[in-house]
């Protein structure tokens, strides 16, 4: 792609391709060293480790390829990272 030439930091088009696989039933893209959605959703963690949305789709590849254990601890991480943007804004999480 274009834009990863330009611009391999380029959060939003990670994420973007790796939905891109995901709406396209291609859950098995996500999986490590199968395809770019897992190298997406790393290349994202890896610039911005804060990001939730990462870890999300991660676990949502994860879970439909029947990795519920790892879908479970990306969800979990991707809940921790949405808390603490939250709690940075307003006055807890989940309350």
């Amino acid at each position: 792609m274009h834009v990863f030439r330009l611009n391999p930091k380029n959060v939003e088009a990670h994420l973007n391709r790796g939905l891109a696989y995901y709406r396209q039933g291609d859950y098995q893209a996500a999986m490590p060293m199968a395809g770019y959605a897992y190298v997406d959703n790393n290349q994202v963690i890896a610039l911005k480790p804060h990001d939730f949305r990462a870890y999300y789709n991660r676990g949502i590849a994860r879970g439909m390829l029947g990795n519920h254990q790892q879908a479970i601890l990306n969800y979990d991480l991707a809940l921790t990272k949405y808390c603490s943007i939250i709690q940075s804004t307003k006055s807890g999480c989940l309350q």
